[in-house]
C-alpha cells in the first residue's frame, strides 16, 4: 500500500512562488505597508472593474486606451453622448478625472 500523504507534494509550487526572486517594481513587503493600502488597493481595483463594466453597458463595446481616448476626443469637441447621463459622469470620473467634470 502507498504511504500516507503528508502534504509535501501540494507545496512545491507554493514554495516556489515565495523563493522566486522579487521584481524591481515590487510592492514593499507587507509589514512595510500601510495597514489599509491592501484595502484600498482592492478598492481602487474594484472601481475600475466597475468603470470598465459601466462603459461596456453603456457602449456594448470594451473599454481600450483607444476608445477612452476616443471617448475625450469627443468631450472636447463638445458632443454629448446617447444614454444616461449620470453613467457617463461616472465613467468619466474613474477614466478621465478631472478633465471632463459635469460632462455627459
Amino acid at each position: 500500500s502507498a504511504p500516507a500523504s503528508t502534504g509535501a507534494a501540494a507545496t512545491p509550487a507554493r514554495q516556489g512562488a515565495h523563493t522566486s526572486a522579487p521584481a524591481a517594481s515590487a510592492s514593499p513587503p507587507a509589514s512595510e505597508r500601510p495597514a489599509n493600502s491592501q484595502c484600498v488597493h482592492a478598492e481602487a481595483e474594484a472601481v475600475v472593474v466597475f468603470g470598465h463594466l459601466l462603459f461596456e453597458m453603456l457602449t456594448g463595446a470594451e473599454l481600450t486606451v483607444e476608445e477612452r481616448d476616443h471617448v475625450s476626443a469627443t468631450l472636447r469637441r463638445g458632443a454629448s453622448f446617447p444614454g444616461c447621463a449620470d453613467a457617463w459622469r461616472i465613467v468619466l470620473a474613474i477614466f478621465l478625472p478631472g478633465k471632463h467634470a459635469g460632462s455627459a
